[in-house]
């Protein structure tokens, strides 16, 4: 064999080989991460949070009516609308959706880190602070949109620096918009997450000794696009004035109820505010260590996450806004604690630091996590909902003192949750009631028995 042809060949297969190691580490990080999601989601049969039920209407109009009963980002409800034709039960379908995004996320993060530190050790350590974190795992359970959306948004970070480090070619950025569009086509806050993230870069590499004179036209043209096809959304698609207006609400609440969180907060499990500041920290330390080694790109990132940690974690942020930023922290957590590994030069020492990183996140936040999140509403519950169908007509209006059981009233009995029933008993309509067996009737007139199950009682009031 010819000398040259040889050293293409043995290239190649360092190439073939190099990629082998580097599937094989991402698939157990994702196949250990969707076998403990498919646990801990599957622990319970019914749909987990709040608006667990909100999915299965969503899955139920879209497959009815062609379209969805509540407006909001339609990406991830027609996701899990085509699984439920191919598997036949909604409940499984946006379930496994959930896991294997959730497990997704491992791939992006891995890319990303490997291609900072050129170390697997710090890009499998980076994934497994993603996909085994407590904000990502709380949103598999309550906010399923948002976990949908994180690996388009940990794709689009990974185009970015693909694009800040040489890959600069119409392709990719064609590719890096794609995912910011299919992020704002799934969530709200994963977009604003993703914009945030884009901006702080931007102004970073504009700031820095070498600026990427192509990456800030792209930059330039992203904005533009992005604000016009935002602006177009806002006044064309009710679901999008919603969660844009979300934004303003946000705004004007931040600056009417400044509220400060203390560094030790009782409500933090697994005391994320507080080891956000230290990750903040630590992530500047590394961008100075960048800067002072020429290394600007992995200076700007470091620079630009560690900006963004600290407006997640910020200690006055109004409590409400501030408990579902803290679920995004993972996003530059991920980069950072990455590049802690890798800042390590001997792999040995690399693979101790991981190990004990690892270590305390399955500990202190990941096993915690999982054990918190689970439904709303027990089993014995759900089974007298479900034997009142027979009591309460299609469209009916049904009231409960429970704010939790909105959706599962609305989805199990097809009829409309109310509320409190005594404005509606005083306007002349008929109301049937949910309380709890121990509980009495409310001082409500005309107040009759249907049904008394294992947990629950049926009444209809009527004037």
């Amino acid at each position: 064999m010819p000398r040259g042809l040889l050293s293409v060949v043995q290239s190649m297969l360092h190439v073939f080989k190099k990629l082998g190691y580097d599937f094989i580490v991402v698939s157990t990080i994702f196949l250990t991460a969707f076998s403990s999601y498919f646990a801990a989601l599957f622990r319970h049969p019914i749909m987990y949070g709040i608006d667990g039920a909100y999915y299965l209407i969503q899955v139920e109009s879209i497959l009815s009516m062609g379209m969805m009963k509540y407006p909001d980002p339609p990406f991830s409800f027609y996701l899990f609308s085509a699984l439920t034709l191919l598997v036949g039960n909604d409940t499984l379908a946006v379930k496994l959706c959930v896991i294997f995004f959730c497990s997704l996320a491992a791939v992006p993060s891995y890319l990303l880190v490997e291609r900072m530190t050129k170390s697997r050790v710090a890009a499998a350590a980076g994934a497994f602070s993603v996909t085994f974190s407590p904000g990502l795992i709380s949103m598999s359970g309550e906010f399923l949109k948002n976990a949908t959306g994180v690996p388009f948004l940990l794709f689009f970070i990974y185009f970015l620096y693909r694009l800040l480090s040489g890959d600069e070619n119409v392709f990719t950025e064609i590719v890096t918009m794609s995912f910011f569009l299919l992020t704002g086509l799934t969530h709200i806050l994963d977009a604003g997450v993703a914009l945030l993230f884009f901006l702080l870069q931007m102004l970073s590499s504009f700031f820095s000794r070498k600026p990427k004179t192509r990456f800030l036209k792209f930059s330039l043209l992203f904005l533009i696009i992005v604000f016009s096809v935002g602006a177009l959304l806002y006044f064309s698609f009710k679901g999008y004035t919603i969660d844009i207006a979300k934004g303003g609400a946000f705004i004007q609440q931040f600056i009417r109820m400044l509220e400060f969180h203390p560094i030790v907060d009782m409500h933090d499990p697994g005391g994320v505010r507080a080891l956000s500041y230290v990750f903040v920290a630590v992530g500047l330390f590394l961008a100075y260590v960048n800067h002072k080694n020429g290394s600007w790109i992995n200076f700007s990132f470091l620079t630009a996450s560690s900006i963004m940690l600290l407006c997640l974690s910020f200690p006055l942020m109004p409590h409400q806004w501030g408990q579902r930023f803290l679920l995004m922290v993972f996003i530059p957590w991920f980069i950072i604690a990455g590049s802690l590994v890798g800042y390590v030069e001997k792999t040995s020492v690399q693979v101790l630091v991981a190990t004990m990183l690892t270590a305390f996140i399955t500990y202190f936040q990941t096993i915690p996590a999982f054990m918190r999140i689970g439904p709303v509403i027990s089993p014995p519950e759900y089974d007298d909902l479900l034997s009142m169908r027979v009591f309460v007509p299609a469209n009916s209006t049904v009231a409960s003192l429970r704010h939790p059981w909105r959706y599962w009233i609305e989805y199990i009995l097809n009829s409309n949750n109310v509320g409190p029933p005594q404005e509606l008993i005083r306007e002349g309509k008929t109301v049937y009631l949910i309380v709890d067996k121990n509980s009495q009737c409310p001082d409500v007139p005309m107040g009759l028995l249907l049904y008394e199950g294992k947990v629950l009682k049926l009444y209809i009031l009527r004037s």
